[in-house]
């Protein structure tokens, strides 16, 4: 593990806390998919990488609101090391990308990274995210129109997306990412699916996907 501070550790929506830390050789190998571990004198957190800054030296990622993030002190001296491969980058066709629960994080990072971008990316989970939907510009065939409620930063970066939550969000879908997966996939055919989500959650997309198709990564509990 390598040394580094803890650089920022910033309050979102519903709970969860983005938590930033300098280390440039992390920085510049960090992969879509991958875990980060972060190492405190007060706890020990695995989280997918959600933001990297190769020009500024600094990784990222979100944690929920049940992880207790909000203990870890501004510029604390913390360890870092990346955990797993992450995602094969191909040049198939554009995926949709799934982030549920904890996994949230890795799919922003991925759809930033894609290009093109992604068909579609389903965000929610058993946390309400950690931002407010807004309501999307873009239609997508085969979900119930009321349907729109989108993540901000991938709204703004012209990237499709919907927020799939048990938590009655307004204009969000009322379902788990994998239900949501279901609706999509019955009215578009079939497409890959990059995924990191609960094992249970990745279960149930796998029932609806060739394992061809399926890139899941498990989201830590």
């Amino acid at each position: 593990m390598l040394p580094a501070r803890l650089l920022g550790n910033s309050p979102l929506p519903n709970g969860w806390r983005l938590l930033r830390a300098g280390a440039q050789e992390l920085a510049e190998a960090a992969r879509p998919g991958q875990l980060l571990r972060l190492r405190a004198e007060n706890g020990d957190y695995l989280l997918p990488v959600s933001h990297a800054s190769i020009r500024e030296g600094w990784l990222a990622a979100l944690a929920p609101p049940d992880r207790g993030a909000e203990a870890l002190a501004l510029h604390a001296p913390v360890q870092l090391a990346l955990e797993g491969n992450g995602w094969v980058l191909d040049a198939t066709p554009p995926p949709v990308v799934i982030g549920s629960g904890s996994g949230l994080g890795a799919a922003l990072f991925l759809a930033g990274q894609l290009n093109p971008p992604p068909r579609l990316v389903i965000v929610g989970g058993d946390y309400p995210p950690p931002f407010r939907p807004v309501p999307s510009t873009f239609m997508t065939t085969g979900l119930p129109p009321h349907v729109i409620g989108a993540a901000p930063a991938l709204e703004a970066a012209g990237i499709v997306s919907r927020v799939a939550s048990i938590d009655d969000l307004p204009g969000c879908f009322d379902g788990t990412p994998a239900e949501l997966l279901a609706l999509w996939l019955a009215a578009n055919g079939t497409a890959p699916v990059l995924a990191c989500a609960p094992a249970a959650e990745l279960e149930a997309i796998a029932n609806q996907v060739s394992p061809a198709l399926l890139q899941g990564i498990p989201a830590p509990i």
